[in-house]
């Protein structure tokens, strides 16, 4: 047993700080923490999201491979296997109503409908390395063909193969010479409310 940091949980019944870690519940995915408050001798489980059976990771990868434009039913095959679990395409699309905000792309998701393969993905080789190449076809058309075209035709002429250029030897276009000024911000955006999703712990 352990005393519990007092700033970051309390007895959710009678308010008390004077909380120790009692040990762990199993569930069918997960083991669950359970607490035991000294002032009012009760125990209870800490669940910031209530009512899911299984952990945050595997339904924020769940979120992840739907919002890149797979099938329900391939989502379910991919977690499935990478997860050692049986998700069904039911369940799937319940998390992807329930967490919508975590999948800005569904909405729009019967705009690229008519893409034979909405990812798009290859592998370079070279010196006996593979360099893997991906980029989603319907995001990058949206975002740069019109306000970008340059960028667009750029990253679109991979399809047919890696220009020469890349592998060339010399100096590398991963480390220009650029004097620039990174003044750091702090901003709360889509990316950093998935990452908070993803480090949830049940």
């Amino acid at each position: 047993m352990s005393v519990v940091n007092q700033m970051q949980i309390s007895c959710p019944y009678c308010k008390a700080n004077t909380v120790i870690k009692k040990g762990k519940r199993k569930t069918t995915y997960a083991a669950e923490q359970r607490y035991h408050c000294k002032n009012c001798g009760r125990r209870f489980i800490t669940k910031d999201m209530k009512h899911t059976t299984y952990p945050p990771q595997v339904i924020y990868a769940t979120l992840n491979i739907y919002d890149l434009g797979y099938s329900l039913s391939e989502v379910s095959r991919q977690i499935n296997k990478t997860y050692k679990i049986h998700t069904s395409k039911s369940t799937i699309h319940t998390w992807i109503q329930k967490f919508q905000e975590f999948c800005p792309i569904a909405p729009t998701r019967q705009r690229f409908s008519h893409y034979d393969t909405v990812l798009f993905k290859t592998r370079f080789a070279h010196e006996n390395l593979d360099y893997e190449f991906m980029y989603h076809r319907y995001k990058l058309d949206v975002l740069t063909r019109e306000r970008f075209p340059g960028l667009f035709h750029y990253i679109t002429r991979f399809e047919h193969g890696c220009p020469d250029v890349f592998f060339e030897t010399g100096e590398r276009c991963s480390h220009p010479h650029v004097e620039t000024q990174v003044v750091p911000q702090k901003k709360m955006n889509l990316a950093c409310r998935m990452a908070r999703f993803a480090c949830h712990t049940t």
